[in-house]
């Protein structure tokens, strides 16, 4: 867990300062002329005031009315939880805090941001801490959900003095609220810049309210805001306190208005140094020209009242004012006030400012904490912001111990881990010269640890530097990711002629770019120098050998680092070392060379200390003309250097045999031992005696002696303090080591049983070394054993990373730190997240330290060489014959058997271990064995064949095991057994296996021979495909198995089949087993495709009729009433009968359709009326005796009646029109009927004859008693009723005759109907030809 610095105890008071009105400079030339230099000053911690702060305005409560808002427009986006709108216009210039502002955006918590670029909904009030322009009628987690909520806004009124009012209508108190509970508008005036609250309650109670109402700015703290301490009738505004629990709605039409004073506190103020004793203040003015100014100063944090005092005049821009007598590399308080009349006064402003600081500056951070910068470094200062620095604090802090041990030195470091930090470093004025540049050194680790790390891909350190006294600053160079930079220390230098002759102020700006890197690093600066180098400066550095406790030699050097600080390369100049105490002596060396900006470790003569001591020594360089001589001697004080032990005694040379081991004895009176092979690091044994084991040529080995001690340190327990248990296994301790040294064994206090890893890493955080220790999960504590044989070194870490246990303790307080052993070897520095109080898992170390190592002995080793000999090789034979003979025949030696035997030759017949030592006469003996064994006899196994018949297939034979033996027999050839080459009855086959040894085994198996059935099939099947099912029949012998398409049990399906020849195949197995079959074929034959027409409707008086609809054609017709292919209608009947149709092809095979007749009714009537009748008045009239169909007469007629007005058979045809097969009747009757009664018509009197009748060409009528030309209509009806003539002529008294020209009509009888002024004659016409 990272632990940020807890900064709630530093008080930062300021007044509200909008950054770009603080830093705006007025384009007054005649100021310009007077302004030389401005900057700010080198300390933040107090800022000038602007025109005026939030904290000036005037707070006046009174009673009103709401009214809601009328024809606004609605912001929806608001009207729910936790939402900010977008930029609202005001549609006027609104001063707020000095600012002019255009626009704002509107939050559902109620409250305005001037500030459009926020995006914060910041459902938390919090007026003095937010650091943005925002206006607060009521600010509290409010939302706009309830059923009637509405959000708008409107500009009203004319220029100059417009008004922007927005309202939150029936809004929620606070999010939890079932209903509306308030309604509220803020009221922004054009001009006055005067600021309204109205208020009206609603009709539900606030839910946990806990609201604040008031106006605040761009700064933070006390005098930046206005917070009312409660909502009633007469409620005060603080600037100090802010009240952040108001609960009750004001009442409805409650106002609450904010007023800018009358006269204005001076703003933007800045400063221009003319000498290092003077210095001009210019500040922005709003309240007009000839306005008297206070101005008093003294030293930072004086008293008002108690320092000095001039007066000033303003002009229409401001004032700026002179002030001499001041001393240089010094801070000033001033402050700042504007009488406007005789009772109006503005509140003072407050502004800080320096005067140049000497050059060069030369800047450590040995005692700096992170807090007291310029109390370490005077005039230096901390801030934070971009573009401008703000305030004067920021994150930057020291180095922690580990990181000081890494880097060499303390630094200033910040964390650069998110995307928010801008945080400065910032020197006082400093006068530049041409030849000044910048150094400084820096380097990059891990987060509070020396390790290495890598930069954020866009942060940066940047070198900024302003002439203006920090109105602007210029990026004059930058360290960045892609800089090369590690965590050792690295210098960095950039030139500031470009400044000549000018004041400038210096800052280190360490910036995370808006990329939220996942690198978490600490950035340092070691030191920091601003001015021109010397020609000559010479640093001692440091003395790096010897260190305290350091093992004394008898020829033991110093080393010193050296640093060429001038800007020149030096040669020849020495170093000088004076030791005293234990020695007392001078060395010193002579430094060819040192260039200009290196550093260089320089080793300096030869003392003897082998036997310890305590000694002081000082280190001083000594170049002729260095220009600062207090950096070039660094004092030790008692450095204990610690005896050497004798070396130990060994013998110096000793012979052995080859092959054979001998063991070495070191005597020394010191109690510990490390052997070494070869000159080496690598201790191959801690004991007193050396075991050279089976040496084969010369070898060395070497010894050194030492003391040793146990101790216990650190926490004994841990009852230290509180604690608790914790599952972060990656933290844990930090430690140091002065000399060797082994942890034995920790104690820790598991939560569960498991495993405790413990990893040692180094300062880099590479992991060392890692033991696993498997624990019980005893509360009171287990120790366990680690082990770890630790180097000197520095940053060490000691955590439980990858422990399976649940929990281990730790303290949260009650560590001290440091934890140091007895000897001062071990000591535990701190945590690894740096958390004072805190203590981590490893309780009550055990440990062993060493002291200093003695010389080295050394043992050399000459081997004998061994007799040469060899029995030869191991043997093994088959089936336990042994004869095998071993010669171990060697110059000038003897022989032992291990049987005894002595001779040099030994004949073996049985299986075992041979031996023979040979020892020659030097002593020397070397043995040889030949071990001679019986390969077993390979088992196999070769089951029986299975049984055969006759006609079975050849079986490659692979059942025997193991395989690749060889098969054989009467019937086996290559392995493969052929039925057909056996005898029937049974059969031997055998297995032949060698091993790899080549030894044989031989197995036999047997199989039995059957002889095969025969089988046969008879005829051959012609199905049709709409044949049933049905089972197969014909193979011999019978009870065998059919198989083929659609063969299911035997049996034979065509609807499943295709068409054509279906192959099959009849298999009949025997009693043995054995089988044969035969293949036959099945002849699937198409079915004839057969139709049947629709036969429809036919009546049943519509006589026989021959069926022709089937095909093909050819087939057999048949049903009821059916006869052949007739079908009589009558016979059947009405109704649906069923026809049905056959057809066979030539292949027999057949199919049958079906098709429905319906036979249909005729309609049944007679004939009725007169038949006698003469006239046409007294025309026989027919009616029939049925209705609803449709009729025709023998005269034409169409109706169920007529006049029949002709002489013979009248009929009429009846059609039934219901029937689908439109079935009729007829019916006839003789009608006697004559055209005139006695020859005269009854009305007019005319008398009418008609001759020749019969006639064959011309028919001529004459009419008697016709007076006046009369027309007449004649008409002939064939006997049928059809008309075959219609002629109309005129007659009188002139022409009482007429002509009918009948040619044209065919021979027979018809009607003659004449019609003379509506009477009718009608009579019978006879055409003869």
């Amino acid at each position: 867990m990272k632990i940020i610095p807890d900064l709630s105890g530093i008080l930062v008071q300021l007044y509200l300062i909008p950054l770009q009105k603080f830093f705006q400079i007025k384009n007054n030339s005649s100021m310009r002329n007077k302004l030389f230099l401005l900057f700010f000053t080198a300390s933040f911690s107090s800022l000038s005031l602007n025109i005026f702060a939030q904290a000036d305005y005037v707070f006046t409560p009174s009673s009103g009315t709401f009214t809601e808002l009328s024809g606004g427009t609605d912001i929806n986006v608001i009207e729910d939880d936790d939402e900010l709108s977008a930029g609202l216009p005001i549609n006027f210039n609104f001063e707020y805090g000095g600012v002019n502002y255009t626009h704002l955006k509107a939050s559902s918590n109620g409250f305005l941001n001037l500030d459009t670029s926020k995006t914060g909904t910041r459902l938390t009030n919090d007026l003095d801490n937010v650091g943005e322009p925002i206006i607060a009628p009521l600010w509290d987690d409010l939302d706009g959900r309830a059923s009637g909520s509405k959000a708008s806004y409107l500009t009203s009124g004319t220029s100059p003095n417009r008004v922007f009012t927005l309202e939150w209508l029936k809004w929620e108190w606070n999010y939890g609220a079932s209903a509306e509970v308030v309604s509220f508008q803020v009221k922004l005036y054009e001009t006055t810049n005067k600021i309204e609250f109205i208020y009206r309650p609603e009709t539900s109670m606030p839910n946990s309210p806990t609201a604040s109402i008031g106006v605040t700015g761009t700064s933070t703290g006390v005098g930046t805001f206005l917070s009312l301490n409660g909502t009633g009738a007469t409620p005060t505004a603080s600037s100090t306190v802010e009240t952040l629990n108001l609960s009750t709605a004001p009442d409805s039409g409650r106002t609450y208005a904010f007023t800018e004073p009358t006269c204005k506190a001076p703003g933007n103020i800045r400063d221009s140094l003319t000498t290092g004793i003077s210095n001009y203040v210019v500040f922005d003015s709003k309240t007009g020209s000839g306005k008297t100014v206070l101005y008093e100063y003294g030293a930072p944090g004086f008293v008002p009242g108690t320092g000095t005092t001039l007066t000033d005049t303003t002009d229409a821009k401001g004032a700026y004012k002179l002030i001499n007598g001041l001393r240089s590399s010094t801070v000033y308080d001033i402050y700042i006030r504007i009488i406007c009349s005789g009772t109006d006064t503005s509140k003072p402003a407050k502004y800080t400012f320096s005067t140049t600081y000497s050059n060069p500056q030369k800047i450590i951070f040995t005692n700096f904490t992170g807090a007291n910068l310029g109390a370490v470094q005077s005039g230096w200062s901390e801030s934070t912001g971009t573009p401008i620095p703000q305030g004067s604090t920021s994150t930057w802090t020291n180095s922690n111990a580990a990181q000081t041990t890494a880097l060499g030195k303390a630094t200033a470091r910040i964390n650069l881990y998110t995307n928010t930090h801008e945080e400065w470093l910032i020197s006082p004025k400093i006068l530049i010269k041409s030849t000044d540049s910048i150094k400084f050194t820096a380097a990059v680790t891990d987060w509070n640890s020396g390790a290495t790390a890598s930069m954020g891909s866009d942060d940066s350190l940047k070198i900024m530097v302003s002439n203006n006294g920090g109105t602007t600053w210029n990026n004059i160079g930058a360290i960045v990711s892609s800089t090369s930079i590690n965590n050792s220390l690295s210098d960095f230098k950039y030139p500031l002629g470009a400044y000549a002759g000018s004041s400038v102020i210096v800052g280190f700006l360490a910036q995370d770019g808006p990329t939220d890197n996942t690198e978490d690093y600490d950035m340092h600066i070691g030191e920091i120098f601003i001015g021109t180098p010397p020609l000559k400066e010479m640093v001692l550095v440091d003395v790096i050998d010897p260190q305290e406790g350091s093992c004394g030699l008898d020829s033991m050097k110093f080393q010193v680092v050296i640093k060429n600080d001038g800007a020149r390369t030096q040669t020849n100049f020495p170093v000088y070392v004076k030791v005293s105490g234990a020695v007392n002596t001078t060395i010193s060396s002579m430094v060819a060379s040192s260039t200009a900006g290196t550093t260089d470790t320089i080793s300096i003569g030869n003392i003897s200390l082998k036997n310890g001591g305590s000694i002081s020594f000082n280190a001083f360089t000594a170049l002729t003309g260095d220009e600062n001589l207090q950096n070039d001697t660094m004092k030790f004080s008692a450095i204990t250097i610690a005896a050497t032990p004798s070396n130990p005694t060994v013998p110096s040379r000793v012979s052995i045999c080859s092959g054979t081991d001998s063991t070495i004895i070191a005597k020394s009176s010191s109690i510990g031992f490390r052997w070494f092979k070869a000159n080496s690091s690598i201790v191959a044994s801690k004991d007193s005696t050396f075991k050279f084991v089976n040496i084969t040529k010369p070898d060395t080995a070497f010894v050194e002696t030492f003391s040793f001690s146990r101790s216990l340190f650190g926490p004994s327990s841990n009852s230290i303090g509180t604690g608790g248990t914790y599952t972060s296994f990656t933290d844990g301790l930090v430690f140091s080591a002065s000399s060797k040294f082994t942890l034995d064994s920790v104690t820790v206090y598991p939560g569960s049983s498991g495993n405790v890893v413990i990893r040692l890493l180094n300062a880099s955080n590479q992991v060392l070394q890692t033991k696993t220790v498997s624990v019980n999960g005893t509360s009171s504590g287990e120790e366990i054993g680690v082990g770890f044989v630790i180097n000197p070194g520095n940053g060490y870490k000691l955590d439980a990373s990858g422990s399976s246990v649940s929990n281990l303790y730790r303290n949260t307080t009650g560590a001290v730190y440091p934890y140091t052993n007895n000897t001062g070897a071990v000591s535990i520095t701190q945590t690894i997240n740096n958390l004072a109080g805190y203590y981590y898992f490893f309780y009550n170390w055990k440990i062993t330290t060493e002291g200093c190592p003695s010389e080295r002995s050394m043992v050399i080793v000459d081997t004998l060489p061994s007799p040469q000999f060899n029995l030869g090789p191991d043997t093994i034979f088959c089936k336990g014959v042994v004869n095998y003979t071993m010669d171990a025949t060697t110059a000038n030696s003897t022989y032992l058997w291990s049987n005894s035997s002595t001779s040099a030759t030994f004949t073996a017949t049985n299986q075992g271990s041979y031996t023979c030592k040979v020892t020659d006469n030097a002593g020397c003996s070397a043995r040889d064995t030949v071990n001679i064994s019986a390969y077993p006899v390979p088992f196999i196994n070769f089951p029986n064949v299975v049984n055969q018949c006759t006609n079975s297939d050849t079986l490659r034979l692979r059942f025997a095991t193991p395989v690749g033996g060889i098969y054989g027999g009467p019937s086996v050839s290559n392995g493969i057994l052929d039925p057909a080459q056996g005898t029937l009855g049974q059969n031997i086959i055998t297995y032949a296996y060698t091993d790899n040894n080549s030894c044989v085994t031989i197995d036999t198996a047997f199989y039995d021979l059957f002889q095969s059935p025969t089988v046969t099939f008879s005829g051959t099947l012609k199905i049709c495909e709409n044949d049933t099912s049905f089972e197969l029949t014909g193979g011999a012998p019978t009870g065998g198995v059919y198989k083929g398409s659609s063969i299911v049990s035997n049996v034979f399906n065509p609807a499943n089949s295709t068409l054509g020849s279906q192959i099959f195949t009849y298999t009949y197995t025997d009693n043995n087993g054995c089988s044969d079959s035969t293949t036959s074929q099945l002849l699937v034959v198409a079915t004839p495709n057969v139709l049947l027409s629709p036969l429809g409707f036919w009546c049943i008086n519509g006589g026989k009729r021959i069926l022709t609809e089937g095909t093909p054609t050819g087939g057999n017709y048949f049903g009821s009433n059916v006869d052949t292919s007739n079908f009589n209608p009558e016979a059947a009947g009405l109704g649906n009968h069923a026809v049905f149709y056959t057809f066979t092809n030539t292949d027999n095979c057949s199919d049958t359709v079906t098709n429905n007749i319906e036979i249909e009714d005729f309609p049944k009537f007679d004939i009725t009326g007169d038949t006698v009748g003469c006239g046409p008045n007294e025309a026989p009239v027919l009616k029939t005796t049925i209705s609803g169909m449709t009729y025709l007469w023998s005269n034409g007629e169409t109706g169920d009646s007529t006049k029949m007005k002709q002489n013979g058979i009248a009929w009429v045809k009846v059609t039934d029109p219901t029937t689908q097969a439109g079935c009729f009747s007829r019916d006839s009757i003789n009608v006697s009927y004559e055209d005139i009664c006695v020859g005269i018509m009854e009305h007019s009197g005319i008398e009418i004859s008609t001759y020749p009748n019969p006639a064959s060409d011309y028919v001529r009528i004459s009419f008697k008693g016709i007076h006046n030309s009369t027309p007449v209509d004649i008409r002939i009806i064939s006997s049928t009723g059809q008309l075959v003539k219609n002629e109309t002529q005129t007659v009188h008294d002139a022409l009482s005759e007429m002509r009918l020209d009948v040619r044209g009509i065919a021979m027979g009888t018809y009607s003659l109907l004449i019609n003379i002024n509506g009477e009718q004659v009608n009579s019978q016409l006879i055409i003869t030809k």
